[in-house]
């Protein structure tokens, strides 16, 4: 696996972790239904609480 297709892997895992869409898809969504949707994710603070409990173990 390249370096460029291992780098794309971590940063959409962040990404994803974080936001819903991708911001071209998201823009791309809100055009097309005619409303705006919400970015982030609903998730985004689970992950965040799921990360801290993560850390606690370094």
């Amino acid at each position: 696996m390249s370096d460029s297709a291992l780098f794309q892997l971590v940063l959409s895992e962040i990404w994803l972790t974080n936001f819903q869409y991708g911001p071209e898809e998201w823009i791309w969504k809100c055009l097309h239904y005619g409303r705006r949707f919400p970015f982030r994710s609903q998730y985004y603070f689970l992950g965040l609480i799921a990360d801290l409990h993560f850390l606690k173990y370094f």
